[in-house]
């Protein structure tokens, strides 16, 4: 259970740094996290592993009462 918050301790600053110099570099665009394809590819994979998920279990819950009101 620590592992994720030794793990984002340690790489947190490092982040930081990284996204503070990207947004120097872009002149404070947000735009420049977008242009990508390989940035849009991470945001629509992470956007999947959050979407996904949820709506298997969602899906499983309808199943599970469809079954029980039967």
């Amino acid at each position: 259970m620590a592992a994720p918050f030794i793990l984002a301790f340690i790489l947190g600053g490092m982040m930081e740094n990284s996204l503070r110099q990207s947004l120097t570099i872009s002149g404070g665009s947000w735009n420049i996290f977008l242009t990508s394809p390989l940035a849009m590819s991470l945001i629509v994979l992470t956007i999947l592993a959050v979407i996904v998920p949820a709506w298997r279990v969602r899906s499983k819950r309808k199943k599970e009462n469809t079954q029980i009101g039967m």
